[in-house]
């Protein structure tokens, strides 16, 4: 054991450990009967202790080398290596997990790596397997590779996995199109589904009744915080899209676009209703008393009414400020009375009936309860309403569907599997969520099915079946590996097969695995990627030595104290604390507002800033999706901005000599730019974060779920603003998206405007909505009303509160306005005879 001169693993460390067991048990407690008994006691203290020892020894290895080879680690690839990057190229664990940020040099410190392997330990390159994601890694790789190790290769985990079966198999399947798995969806939603009547009925119900899953009202801290999260959502009901309207109800609804209700809740007792053949009206007069009444639901079958109200099971309503709750739960009390005087019945559901996820189970029972028929309806002709395109999720639902199946296949999950998987796993879970997945299954595993035929009928694989099928002929055939080293770039993005199908290869090889990525980055789920083969690494590949990179050569100082503190809201993000020795002179981030009739002069006034403060510097112009260009492209007469699809190239009247890119977020990862401007900052169900994508029934394939609220959107947002140098410009519509809305709130950022005075008094009642000026269709008279609207009906007779929004000190809930008195002006509050808070202005 004197002889160790090499970075000593857990492997070995057991297999000594092993060696000298016989001879540790024989000398334990044995110490005073030799004559060398000191020689004795300092084995039996090393041999008791050799875990510690172990972990003292690789320390000094590792301090010891950074000294011998300071010089060597000054110049991989003419550039010096910071401490973090020295210590994860000597650290040589049996596995390491290298956690590198955004901008840190990640591949400077692989190819530092693969430098120190060959030259200093004498290993061969064709002992090294160097793996990434996308040719465009590896051709970054290889070009950079071929300068200081020309035998070595990189290659990516697609032509590994064929590799390995053309080397065994003299009829090599053929892979099929990357676009089959969409063609196939769509085919059987647009015609194959008519032949099978429960699933199209399993369609319908998860679309109208589970694809939205209500929000907890008692988990916000306001009811705008709940109307932000379900913003964009398509309020409009089944039956007001699948029965046309006449005159008379058009007229009632003022509204060309039919009914549609205020809440998720709401929605969902809607549909649910219309589903089951109960003639309902939404918000009908109240026909008894002087006093406007309109309660939720009146079933008109039955003379029943149907209230939802917003409370718990103790009557409160938290969500509300103390003044507007109390006033919420008298006038609850207040429409139980009037039903009572009226001698009319009233059925009651609650949210909390929402947070427990009964919410269908109890209104089914109510309505059973009071003698109301459920006569399901059939589905044929509302399936084909509700599944056009463009109808609440158009091609969103697709990528659903596609996400659920690559990470089906990717842990070799057929539909009985998948099946067990969700009957195994609804024992911990409530009835609302065990509903929801058997549904989500009654449609999808017919589409998994026709799928897997499809590849099977024109004897082709897709990669997910391809990396599988390489992982069992290396079981089956047990190729003679001789790597010593498995190196995996952009480890974040790892799927189950592939970790399956390295797991199988070092297991032959005996090699050492470096991983080395992001998990703040993890951003492909749709592809198939699984985070918590990242984040729960050690439960993969067991003991294991996990290393950070944390010094950020991109990103100023400002930007990384911004982001990093926004993508670690997930708790179940890897902790590190990036740090930066650039800073900038003003916050790196800028929050613009634009009307979109003037989006296009808004982005080239925001263009010229960034001119006039950095000079001809490349801009990176990023959205959620690729239709988020469209906004800034509009074919007008005028137009100052082209728009070159194939190379992404935006160019712009008056400023051709700067390179402007546009992309998605997806792609850009990888990639920087002097300044950013990133687009579609909307508070819509396809804005940034697209509120569609983090569905839960994707995170119950995933090694352990992931339950943060838009967890992999918030990595993507985490990606877009790390992309910059300098400066992040967000381009902000009329509601910023919530990820905007908890940057502007937390840091305390001003919103610029390019079109006058914006517009900041916030409504009192929901708390996130603004006030604004609307004018009464009827009387043409003025007043204010919350941008939430409808969900939100607050309004205040007062304009002169947008000039001076003074909250009410006592009630917190109204706005203090000037009133005269008989001694004079004075100012009150808005709540006044309920609040009779004054201000003496004399």
């Amino acid at each position: 054991m004197k002889n160790l001169d090499d970075y000593l693993t857990w492997v070995e460390r057991d297999r000594i450990k092993a060696e000298y067991s016989a001879v540790g048990k024989f000398f334990k407690n044995r110490t005073a009967f030799y004559k060398k008994e000191n020689l004795v006691k300092e084995f039996n203290e090393l041999y008791s202790e050799f875990d510690s020892f172990t972990v003292r020894y690789n320390q000094n290895y590792v301090k010891t080398k950074k000294e011998q080879l300071l010089q060597y680690f000054d110049n991989i690839e003419g550039k010096k290596l910071d401490e973090q990057q020295r210590t994860a190229v000597i650290t040589d664990e049996y596995s390491n997990l290298i956690i590198a940020g955004a901008g840190s040099g990640k591949t400077l410190t692989i190819l530092g790596k693969v430098q120190y392997l060959t030259e200093q330990k004498n290993i061969s390159p064709n002992d090294i397997l160097l793996l990434s994601f996308t040719k465009k890694t590896v051709a970054e790789l290889n070009e950079r590779l071929l300068k200081i190790v020309p035998g070595l290769e990189a290659v990516t985990f697609h032509k590994l996995g064929y590799d390995i079966i053309k080397e065994h198999f003299t009829q090599k399947p053929a892979l099929t199109n990357e676009n089959t798995l969409g063609r196939v969806i769509k085919e059987y939603l647009q015609e194959d589904i008519f032949d099978q009547p429960q699933a199209m009925q399993a369609y319908v119900q998860y679309v109208a009744c589970y694809m939205n899953i209500p929000d907890k009202l008692d988990s916000s801290n306001s009811l705008g915080e709940k109307i932000d999260t379900e913003k964009g959502i398509d309020f409009q009901t089944l039956k007001a899209q699948c029965e046309p309207l006449n005159k008379v109800e058009k007229a009632n609804l003022n509204s060309m676009q039919g009914e549609r209700v205020k809440s998720v809740e709401e929605l969902i007792i809607a549909n649910f209703l219309y589903l089951n053949g109960i003639e309902y009206q939404y918000e009908k007069a109240y026909p008894h008393g002087e006093i406007l009444y309109c309660p939720d639901f009146y079933l008109s079958e039955y003379d029943l009414y149907l209230e939802h109200f917003g409370v718990d099971e103790n009557n409160q309503a938290g969500w509300l400020t103390p003044f507007f709750e109390q006033k919420y739960v008298e006038e609850m009390k207040l429409k139980r009375e009037r039903h009572k005087t009226h001698k009319t019945t009233l059925l009651e559901t609650y949210s909390y009936y929402n947070r427990d996820h009964v919410l269908l189970e109890k209104l089914e029972q109510i309505l059973l309860e009071n003698n109301v028929i459920l006569k399901p309806r059939d589905t044929s002709e509302i399936y084909e309403i509700v599944s056009q395109d463009g109808k609440n999720f158009g091609k969103e639902i697709v990528k659903l569907i596609e996400s659920f199946i690559n990470l089906s296949k990717s842990r070799r999950l057929d539909s009985n599997s998948l099946t067990e998987l969700f009957s195994e796993r609804s024992k911990t879970q409530n009835n609302f969520i065990y509903e929801r997945q058997l549904t989500f299954l009654e449609f999808i595993l017919p589409i998994l099915e026709k799928y897997d035929r499809t590849l099977q009928n024109s004897n082709e694989i897709d990669f997910n079946d391809m990396i599988n099928k390489a992982a069992d002929t290396v079981i089956t055939k047990k190729p003679a590996y001789s790597y010593k080293y498995i190196i995996i770039d952009e480890y974040q993005d790892i799927s189950y097969s592939r970790f399956n199908l390295i797991s199988q290869i070092r297991d032959l090889s005996g090699a050492r695995l470096i991983c080395v990525g992001d998990d703040w980055q993890s951003i492909y789920r749709f592809a198939g990627s699984d985070i918590s083969l990242f984040s729960n690494f050690s439960r993969h590949v067991g003991k294991n030595e996990q290393l950070l990179i944390e010094q950020t050569y991109r990103n100023s100082q400002s930007v990384i104290d911004i982001t990093s503190k926004f993508v670690q809201k997930n708790p179940k993000q890897i902790t590190k604390k990036p740090k930066s020795k650039k800073e900038n002179l003003n916050d790196p981030v800028k929050f613009v507002h634009f009307t979109p009739e003037k989006v296009q002069d808004t982005f080239i006034k925001e263009l010229q800033y960034l001119v006039d403060r950095y000079g001809n510097k490349s801009i990176l112009v990023l959205g959620r999706h690729s239709f988020d260009i469209d906004d800034l492209i509009r074919l007008t007469p005028h137009s100052r901005i082209k728009y070159f699809e194939a190379s992404g190239k935006l160019q712009v009247t008056g400023f051709e000599y700067i390179d402007i890119q546009f992309m998605t977020v997806h792609k850009s990862k990888g990639m920087e730019a002097d300044n950013v401007i990133i687009v579609n900052l909307r508070n819509n169900l396809l804005g940034f974060p697209n509120k569609m994508t983090d569905d839960p029934i994707v995170s119950l394939l995933l090694s352990d779920q992931e339950e943060y609220q838009f967890a992999e959107e918030r990595r993507l947002f985490y990606v877009a603003l790390t992309r910059t140098k300098n400066e992040a410009i967000l381009l902000i519509p009329s509601e910023a998206s919530v990820f905007g809305e908890e940057l502007l709130k937390e840091h305390n950022y001003l919103l610029t405007s390019h079109d006058g005075k914006i517009n900041t008094t916030n409504c009192p009642y929901c708390q996130t909505g603004k006030l604004m000026i609307r004018t009464n269709a009827a009387t043409r008279s003025q007043f204010l009303g919350c941008s939430h609207f409808p969900q939100c009906n607050q309004t205040y007779k007062n304009l002169e509160i947008l000039d001076d929004d003074l909250l009410c000190p006592q009630c917190e809930s109204g706005f203090m306005v000037k009133r005269n008195g008989k001694f004079g002006e004075f100012l009150g509050c808005t709540n006044y005879p309920k609040c009779s808070s004054t201000i003496n202005l004399q």
